[in-house]
C-alpha cells in the first residue's frame, strides 16, 4: 500500500483539565482539612497548656510545604524543544557520559533525539530532561528542573507530618492519661487526624527514602531503564557526596536544553 494512502496517525489527545487537577485538588483539600482539624483541637489545646512552640513550628513547616507544593506542580521541569533543531537528518546521535558513549534514543512523537535520562511522558505529551516520573498528585512530571524543589517538598511535607502525628499523640496522653479527661468530641477528632496523617507519613516516607537511595547511588531516574548493563559499572556514579552536590548545587538548567542534543556531548 502506498504511504499516501495511509491515515495519518491521531495524536493521543491529554485528559481534559477537570480530570488533570483531581489529582492536585484531592492533595490541597486532604491537607487542608488535616490542618484545619490539627489547628482546632490538639495544636490549639497544646498551644495553651503546653508552649507556643507548637504552632509557630507548624505554621513555618505548613507554608513551607505549600510553598514547594505549588511551585514543583508549575515549574517547567525540564521540557525538551520538539522538533528537531537542526534541519533534515542528524549525523550525530550519541551522547558520552563520563567517556562512554551511548547512543541516544529517537522519540517519534517530539522527533528529537532524547539525552540520558530522559523521556517522553504520554500525560504531558512531551519529553522531559531527566525524566524521574509523572506526579498525579502535581499534575506535574518531575524532572532536571523541579527536582530539587520536589524533594524539599517531600521533606518539609514528612516533618508536617511527624510534627502532627506526634504533637496529637502527645495531646491524647496528656488529657487521657495524665489528666483523665473523658473522651470527646477534640479527642476522636485527633484521632482521625492521627490515623489519616500515618498514612501519608508512610507514603511519603517510601518516595522520600526511595529518592535518597537513587541519588547516593547516582540513578539518572526512578522510572525509565538505566543506560547501562547490570554488570558495567555506573558511569552516572561519582560517589555519593559528589552525587547528592550535583543535584543539590548544580544550575537548574534552561528551559529548554537544545544545547545538549546539538553538541552531542552529556559531561556531569
Amino acid at each position: 500500500m502506498d504511504s499516501d494512502n495511509e491515515k495519518p496517525r491521531k495524536k493521543k489527545r491529554r485528559p481534559h483539565w477537570i480530570v488533570r487537577g483531581l489529582g492536585p485538588s484531592f492533595t490541597a483539600c486532604m491537607g487542608f482539612v488535616i490542618s484545619v482539624l490539627y489547628i482546632t483541637f490538639p495544636c490549639a489545646w497544646l498551644a495553651t497548656h503546653v508552649s507556643v512552640a507548637y504552632p509557630v513550628a507548624s505554621a513555618m513547616l505548613l507554608t513551607g510545604t505549600l510553598v514547594t507544593f505549588l511551585v514543583s506542580s508549575f515549574m517547567d521541569p525540564g521540557i525538551l524543544h520538539q522538533g528537531p533543531p537542526w534541519p533534515g537528518t542528524a549525523e550525530v546521535a550519541y551522547v558520552i557520559v563520563n567517556g562512554q558513549r551511548y547512543d541516544m534514543d529517537w522519540c517519534s512523537r517530539c522527533e528529537i533525539y532524547l539525552p540520558p535520562a530522559a523521556w517522553h511522558c504520554r500525560r504531558c505529551n512531551a519529553c522531559v530532561d531527566r525524566f524521574d516520573h509523572h506526579c498525579e498528585w502535581l499534575n506535574n512530571c518531575v524532572g532536571r528542573r523541579n527536582y530539587r524543589v520536589f524533594l524539599l517538598f517531600l521533606l518539609l511535607l514528612t516533618s508536617y507530618l511527624l510534627l502532627v502525628l506526634s504533637s496529637s499523640l502527645f495531646y491524647l496522653f496528656l488529657t487521657l492519661l495524665t489528666l483523665h479527661q473523658p473522651f470527646s468530641l477534640p479527642h476522636a477528632t485527633t484521632v482521625v487526624v492521627m490515623v489519616t496523617s500515618l498514612a501519608c507519613v508512610v507514603l511519603v516516607l517510601v518516595i522520600l527514602i526511595s529518592n535518597i537511595k537513587l541519588i547516593s547511588n547516582g540513578e539518572p531516574s526512578s522510572t525509565i531503564e538505566p543506560y547501562f548493563e547490570p554488570d558495567d559499572k555506573n558511569p552516572f556514579d561519582q560517589g555519593c557526596w559528589k552525587n547528592w552536590t550535583h543535584v543539590l548545587c548544580s544550575p537548574t538548567g534552561p528551559r529548554y536544553t537544545t544545547s545538549l542534543i546539538q553538541t552531542g556531548i552529556w559531561g556531569l
